[in-house]
């Protein structure tokens, strides 16, 4: 049971780590573009290791006999929730998000739309 729910998990993870990669390899291949912060860089420092540490430890999970929906719920959870703050850590280029509206654009902060 476990291979079958490791999966999902997994590539979550993966997900959360190619993000970050991406992120990185962007900074690196225009340096001149984005402003570099330092504390920007122990995030995402923070954030590799503590999502490589988290897939190397939920592997301690394969000890566990039954699994419960909820228990399953919780990891996929908590995948999620990494992948969430990595995402977070570098936001959209501009340029993927052309034609969308958002909160800081003055046609957005007069609408009052749901």
């Amino acid at each position: 049971m476990f291979e079958y729910v490791i999966v999902l998990v997994s590539i979550v993870i993966g997900l959360a780590l190619t993000h970050l990669m991406q992120g990185v390899a962007r900074i690196v291949e225009r340096p001149g573009r984005v402003k570099i912060w330092w504390v920007h860089l122990l995030w995402v420092a923070h954030m590799v290791l503590s999502t490589v540490f988290w897939w190397w430890w939920e592997f301690r999970l394969r000890l566990v006999k039954t699994w419960t929906f909820q228990l399953y719920a919780f990891v996929l959870c908590y995948a999620f929730f990494i992948y969430l703050i990595c995402a977070l850590l570098f936001r959209a280029t501009s340029a993927s998000m052309r034609g969308s509206r958002t909160i800081s654009s003055p046609a957005a902060a007069g609408s009052s739309g749901c």
